[in-house]
């Protein structure tokens, strides 16, 4: 299997006129839907085309017993004003949806935001793709940096919404249909899921449907290659992950990295769950690859989400993949986020609100400290406070360090994504457990090895997040384990030491190697950079860190680091 690639936009003519002189792109085929509406998917994209119906589904889809859909056939009473809403709730998967109606043509994108899909505005047209330089081929667009956007991802790295850091280009949300002429709206949102009437209430329950979905959404995604390469660290959630494929028999390489550092090395645990499992195991070294800070990872993508310290790992995996002629990639990312990682009181608050104050508020409060080392004392004055101020909404962190005067101008950035919009009845839990869906999506993407080989994120699975947002978020914590519910549905499939591992690897140590490397470097990088020319850096306070005699301290160098993985974007693009 390749990556899906997709491109489409309506013809200046209508229908049974002349056609207009539309430019053509290598390595794509045309889909025939209408005469107006040119449909281009790449070669090896999977396609499926209702003629009937004029509609074509782009990717990978399954339905909800997780078999492949082989055919797509719309029945006439889902021709409805909102028929993405009709397909999300019978497929998932990896897939846009094109759909042309007389004179207008509708994309839907599917919820999981694994199927990317661009829009950019040319000559009065709207053109859509699954690959922004393609898109810019095909619309004669040219890309041009949005500084605004580039300040507000300066301020909020980890937050994502439909801007994109190249004026004129936006993304397609994910579970959003799109009418060509313009116009869109959601067709699948979170909190449909994540109401305190559709809530789990029994834990068995709730671990028992994890677990038959984690496996369902595995297994699917294991049938449609011939060898996988999995990256296994022996945390929870890749473990998890090659359990479930392991359970749907594909042949499969798990590949763990040594940072270097002892709070890097996770090859005990990962060979404890590949040995568990059958699963061959390599082992590889991240120190024995260059780092090149001045190149992006993210170059081929519309915003600057690479981090530098993968380009070792992503070397790594497509080294593993090539000698084991493998097609496709699974990782577990995601999995602190779908499995609710929260460590606030927002469990808290939703117990009381679900509850009222009692027995189980205060077993809650208990697990809270528990899993986050507070005081008993301190968590009841946070709670109080929180509950008093009235806000339930999600709190999106900024941070301002090492920025210039010129970045810092005006108000703080507006955080505006459809899904932090609480509607009537959210709790601040559920809000939380939100923002954490939407802070993924920019960890998805900006690697190397997704250009050649599809890289699956199986714990991002549409039904999979539908049935973590019923999980009320008091559950996720209880006993004082993070993601409880995950660890008491996997109990008889993993080893205990990996159920009760409380420790995460980090790439910290890493990534101050790499710092230490190319101090010089960095400084020169930044100083001669579009980020210094635009003043948005605060280049004296950079040059006392970087300068700084003796081993590494703080977190400032971390910052540095992505200061340049932005400027590096920038210069890709410039």
């Amino acid at each position: 299997m390749t990556p899906a690639r997709f491109l489409c936009w309506r013809a200046t003519q209508d229908a049974g006129s002349a056609p207009d002189n539309d430019p053509t792109i290598h390595g794509y085929r045309t889909v025939v839907l209408d005469g107006a509406c040119r449909l281009l998917v790449g070669e090896g994209t999977s396609c499926l085309v209702d003629t009937e119906r004029r509609t074509a589904l782009v990717g990978v889809a399954f339905d909800r017993e997780g078999r492949r859909v082989e055919r797509l056939d719309i029945p006439a009473d889902a021709d409805g004003a909102d028929i993405g809403r009709w397909l999300f709730a019978r497929f998932w998967g990896s897939f846009v949806v094109v759909r042309t109606t007389g004179h207008a043509t509708t994309i839907m994108r599917d919820p999981s935001a694994t199927m990317p899909c661009y829009v950019v505005r040319s000559n009065g047209r709207l053109f859509a793709g699954s690959h922004v330089r393609d898109v810019a081929t095909i619309s004669r667009y040219s890309p041009s940096i949005d500084w605004n956007f580039v300040v507000r991802h300066l301020r909020a790295i980890q937050y994502r919404d439909a801007a994109t850091a190249l004026a004129g280009v936006s993304e397609l949300l994910p579970g959003w249909s799109l009418d060509l002429e313009g116009t869109s709206h959601p067709s699948w949102t979170p909190w449909r899921f994540a109401r305190r009437d559709r809530f789990m209430r029994d834990r068995s329950t709730a671990a028992d449907a994890l677990r038959q979905t984690v496996l369902l959404v595995t297994r699917a995604w294991a049938s449609q290659f011939r060898h996988g390469v999995i990256s296994l660290s022996g945390g929870l959630d890749s473990s998890l992950l090659a359990a479930g494929l392991a359970a749907g028999d594909l042949p499969c390489t798990a590949v763990t990295l040594l940072s270097g550092t002892a709070s890097g090395d996770e090859q005990r645990y990962a060979g404890t769950v590949a040995a568990h499992l059958g699963i061959p195991l390599e082992v590889r070294r991240l120190l024995d690859t260059t780092i090149d800070i001045t190149a992006s990872d993210a170059a081929h993508l519309p915003r600057p989400t690479a981090r530098m310290f993968w380009q070792g790992a992503d070397r790594i995996l497509r080294d593993v993949a090539a000698s084991r002629d493998a097609d496709g990639h699974f990782h577990g990312g995601g999995g602190d986020n779908v499995f609710c990682f929260l460590q606030s009181v927002a469990p808290i608050l939703d117990r009381i609100e679900i509850e009222g104050l009692g027995r189980n508020a205060w077993a809650t409060l208990r697990d809270i400290c528990t899993l986050t080392g507070s005081d008993v004392g301190a968590a009841v004055m946070r709670t109080m406070r929180r509950r008093l101020s009235g806000r339930r909404s999600y709190r999106w962190a900024v941070d301002d360090s090492l920025l210039g005067a010129r970045a810092l101008e005006g108000q703080p950035p507006a955080f505006t994504h459809p899904w932090l919009v609480m509607p009537a009845g959210g709790l601040a839990g559920s809000a939380a457990h939100i923002a954490l869906l939407l802070a993924i999506q920019n960890y998805l993407e900006g690697y190397r090895r997704e250009l050649t080989v599809p890289v699956i994120a199986p714990l991002l699975a549409q039904p999979l997040v539908e049935l973590c947002l019923r999980i009320p978020s008091w559950m996720w914590c209880h006993g004082g384990r993070n993601r409880s519910i995950a660890r008491d549905a996997f109990a008889d499939l993993l080893p205990r030491e990996i159920l009760a591992r409380r420790s995460k690897g980090t790439p910290d140590g890493y990534s101050m190697a790499i710092y230490e490397g190319h101090r010089a470097q960095i400084r020169e990088f930044l100083h001669e950079g579009a980020l210094a020319r635009e003043r948005l850096l605060d280049l004296p306070a950079i040059d006392r860190i970087v300068t700084q005699e003796g081993p590494v301290r703080g977190h400032g160098y971390a910052r540095i680091l992505s200061l340049c993985d932005v400027e590096a974007w920038l210069r890709s693009w410039l």
